[in-house]
């Protein structure tokens, strides 16, 4: 699968272009990553980076690529998940978005799947950032970087935490939330992923991980809000876990919290152990540069 977005990208990229392909939490299956895409022919003036995340956390290894991988050379970064596929034309169109102006990052539209029709409808209407396939100016990354913001660690909906920075200006104290100026919307710019079957029982059992996930996602989205905009934390002094951010959101505000918890169909038990969930520093900081590849 990751294989398949790779040759995807190396396709759609422009020449002179890196690749980095960040793989977090799977080092067993980093070696034999690097000996099949070996066999790639890439025929294209491009690198080609692998690196190892011991962390199994997605906003860990954005965090990571962000501020020790991302090299400062002038050029916009596009993120694809490793399971998606991009149009040929799909990273140009997202390039070309971020040379408005005022833009911090944009997003491509989603196609497939039972929720993209509403979340193609939503994003056209009010702006959004869809971190299957989005990208991130140059300008917003020196900043990010700079700044040291950080996603919270153990998050489900990474992306939108990204998106809600990007939607402030990278600034919740002084800016309002303007997530079309912000963040344009790369209209041809779209991808594919492989369909769930409902006959398959992986994808039922995914399928009802991912109920939970966003369950849980509704409960940061409130504690999130609550610390961005109510308190107005600065983004660069958030907690750095997201269990910290909820705990204080629940302790401060007792009587929402449990009306939101019941809203999201979150079981009081789920909500305690998000809360209690602790995230070691010992393998947060923990990358490894396994392979460079060039033409």
């Amino acid at each position: 699968m990751l294989e398949l977005t790779v040759k995807h990208a190396i396709l759609a990229i422009p020449d002179d272009s890196i690749i980095d392909i960040v793989i977090n939490g799977n080092e067993s299956n980093v070696e034999r990553f690097v000996e099949r895409l070996a066999l790639v022919k890439i025929y294209r003036p491009i690198e080609i980076y692998v690196w190892s995340i011991k962390l199994a956390d997605k906003g860990n290894a954005w965090n990571t690529h962000i501020h020790k991988i991302w090299r400062d050379n002038g050029l916009d970064v596009v993120y694809i998940d490793g399971y998606v596929r991009v149009d040929p034309s799909s990273i140009d169109s997202i390039c070309r978005s971020m040379l408005l102006p005022e833009a911090l990052g944009s997003s491509g539209l989603p196609s497939i799947g039972k929720s993209a029709k509403a979340i193609r409808k939503e994003m056209l209407k009010n702006g959004g950032f869809h971190g299957n396939f989005c990208g991130i100016s140059h300008r917003a990354m020196k900043v990010i970087k700079t700044k040291d913001i950080r996603i919270p660690i153990g998050m489900y909906r990474v992306d939108s935490i990204m998106g809600a920075f990007l939607s402030f200006g990278l600034d919740n104290v002084t800016n309002p939330w303007l997530p079309k100026k912000y963040i344009p919307i790369a209209i041809d710019a779209t991808w594919h992923v492989d369909e769930k079957r409902w006959f398959r029982v992986k994808d039922i059992l995914a399928f009802f991980k991912r109920k939970r996930r966003q369950a849980k996602g509704i409960i940061e989205n409130a504690a999130l809000k609550y610390h961005l905009v109510i308190l107005k934390i600065p983004l660069n002094e958030l907690p750095r876990h997201i269990n910290q951010i909820i705990s204080r959101w629940y302790l401060d505000n007792e009587d929402g919290a449990k009306t939101a918890i019941n809203e999201s169909k979150l079981s009081f038990h789920e909500f305690d152990e998000l809360i209690s969930k602790n995230f070691t520093d010992d393998k947060i900081n923990q990358v490894e540069l396994n392979r460079k590849f060039t033409n």
